[in-house]
């Protein structure tokens, strides 16, 4: 699949590759609510990014950057039991 195109982005992490194809991306907008379109939010990195930017013509992204004040208040947020158990990250 990477090989063909079918990723809008994709990296290699810890030796396990990880990306978004353009299908599951597809399958989202394609869906309804009560509310209306479905948005689909990507969840990447600095690297993720770079390659959906390559990409705009098709995807029409907006990127929005969420800045935490310190990293020791990141390591606090990340490490609260109650993000795990929700599958919350902030």
């Amino acid at each position: 699949m990477k090989t063909r195109g079918d990723f809008i982005e994709n990296a290699e992490f810890s030796g396990n590759l990880y990306g978004t194809s353009f299908a599951a991306v597809e399958a989202v907008a394609s869906t309804e609510n009560e509310g209306g379109k479905v948005v689909c939010i990507l969840d990447i990195d600095a690297q993720g990014v770079r390659q959906v930017k390559l990409k705009e013509d098709l995807l029409k992204p907006l990127y929005v950057f969420i800045r935490v004040p310190s990293l020791e208040v990141l390591e606090e947020r990340l490490s609260r039991p109650w993000n795990r158990k929700r599958g919350i990250s902030c």
